[in-house]
């Protein structure tokens, strides 16, 4: 390897840690109300208003990078836990089947809004087989489903943002949703000190590949000096 080469690597490996990070936000579920109406599973007694659940979405960080309302994104993880009741993407065991989102039924991912370079507010949902369990996202089921919220296009764009409702064998309730950064997600140190040591040995190697080595004694060109 050239010296030149080696170099050339080194910006592109720098390149290649900066890219494709994930970003974490926790997702907090806060119950408000919950629906006794006929109609609707008895109520888990564990269900209690005022009752926190949680969840986390997984975005890479360049997502964040734009700003808008209910936008798709293809995730690096989702998760959603109620008591004992759990839709995780990738999990063949939660009750996870997939999304509605920006593009209608079964998008990649529920509407996201981002402002500020963060994740703000969800729309649209996520579901299990035959479309049950749920959680709506942005949805308030005692108001009325129009108007939108100004500025959403798309599909599922909900009539109040940070809003949930949900329908799972816990019964159906809802309440608001809130969204916090989870821990920032950065290479360790010791991951760090050893790409720098490795670009440092590609720079090394490379400048040592391109110095004409001596001849060794006994070898080729002594053999042919006159004795």
């Amino acid at each position: 390897m050239s010296a030149r080469t080696a170099v050339l690597l080194v910006p592109m490996a720098l390149t290649t840690l900066a890219q494709a990070t994930p970003v974490t936000y926790d997702i907090q579920f806060t119950v408000e109300y919950i629906d006794t109406t006929s109609g609707s599973p008895p109520p888990d007694p564990r269900v209690q208003i005022g009752d926190v659940y949680g969840g986390s979405i997984t975005v890479d960080s360049g997502f964040l990078a734009v700003d808008g309302i209910n936008r798709g994104s293809s995730l690096l993880g989702f998760s959603i836990v109620m008591e004992d009741v759990a839709w995780t993407l990738g999990d063949g065991q939660s009750y996870f089947a997939g999304f509605n989102g920006p593009t209608g039924f079964s998008s990649e991912s529920p509407g996201i809004d981002v402002s500020g370079g963060q994740i703000t507010n969800l729309r649209g949902g996520v579901f299990g087989s035959a479309d049950y369990p749920f959680v709506d996202f942005s949805i308030d089921p005692r108001l009325p489903y129009w108007p939108q919220d100004s500025g959403c296009s798309g599909s599922y764009c909900g009539n109040l943002a940070n809003a949930f409702s949900t329908f799972n064998p816990l019964g159906a309730f809802g309440g608001t949703m809130s969204f916090a950064p989870a821990e920032v997600n950065v290479p360790e140190p010791g991951t760090l000190a050893l790409a720098v040591l490795s670009l440092g040995l590609l720079v090394a190697v490379g400048r040592a590949g391109g110095r004409p080595r001596p001849a060794r004694a006994g070898g080729r060109e002594a053999a042919r000096r006159p004795v």
